[in-house]
């Protein structure tokens, strides 16, 4: 195996001889030499006066790391992830990416995704047995159809035998909720997250067999929410997924 540049040597001493060797073969003559390939190497030093000493040195070298980095996108519930993974196993992981992104997981998640993920991610290893490292990149491309690649059944506008309908959804900013529910029936509107927290939008009577709202959730993190529309004495809640989008 060709290694770096390496040089070994012994302390140099006036009126000496020196004798390098590479197994039985005679190599150098100076008191240090420059290594390039794995082996066993053996010094003699002969004194002006006749004495004589030497010693052995086994030169090895480890195979280089090398870093591996790939990504996979995958939807499941209506919520689009971005998985890394790095390679080898047994490292120290220090991965960076677009929109500050960093971690230092082997195999980090990034969920809901948008295009202000898409980019090119660096992985650095660290090996700390030997102190050695490796560095490589896996570039991301987050098309809107990898966004939007969503089962129609989550965003229908059949939900609820169409009496909610929101348009559109998926949605950047604005949503247009249509409720066909009888004139002077009271409802509450939530929009709720993957955790369950809720807001109440709205708190009416319908006035009209057809009635229209508009909310506006630009303020709110991309990812899945409920629309959910609660009618008296929540005797009947109608709900519909709603997926909010960057640009």
């Amino acid at each position: 195996m060709v290694l770096p540049p390496l040089e070994i040597k012994v302390p140099f001493e006036t009126g000496a001889s020196y004798q390098w060797f590479r197994g039985n073969t005679l190599i150098s003559n100076l008191n240090s030499i420059a290594v390039a390939n794995v082996g066993t190497y053996k010094a003699v030093v002969t004194s002006q006066y006749g004495c004589s000493n030497s010693n052995t040195l086994a030169v090895t070298a480890r195979a280089k790391i090398e870093a591996v980095a790939t990504h996979n996108i995958t939807t499941a519930q209506g919520i689009v992830t971005l998985k890394l993974t790095a390679n080898p196993a047994g490292m120290r992981y220090n991965w960076s990416g677009p929109a500050n992104f960093s971690s230092t997981q082997r195999n980090p998640s990034i969920s809901p995704i948008s295009t202000q993920n898409q980019g090119i991610y660096t992985l650095n290893v660290l090996e700390v047995a030997t102190g050695c490292t490796a560095s490589t990149t896996t570039s991301v491309t987050i098309s809107n159809n990898a966004r939007l690649a969503l089962s129609e059944e989550y965003f229908s506008e059949e939900t609820n035998g169409g009496r909610l309908i929101i348009s559109p959804n998926p949605t950047i900013d604005r949503i247009q909720v249509k409720l066909k529910l009888s004139k002077n029936t009271p409802y509450e509107v939530y929009l709720v997250d993957l955790l369950g927290q809720s807001k109440k939008l709205e708190s009416s009577i319908i006035q009209d067999d057809n009635e229209r709202l508009t909310f506006d959730i630009s303020d709110y993190p991309i990812g899945v929410y409920f629309l959910r529309v609660v009618l008296p004495n929540n005797e009947e809640v109608l709900s519909q997924k709603i997926l909010k989008i960057n640009r």
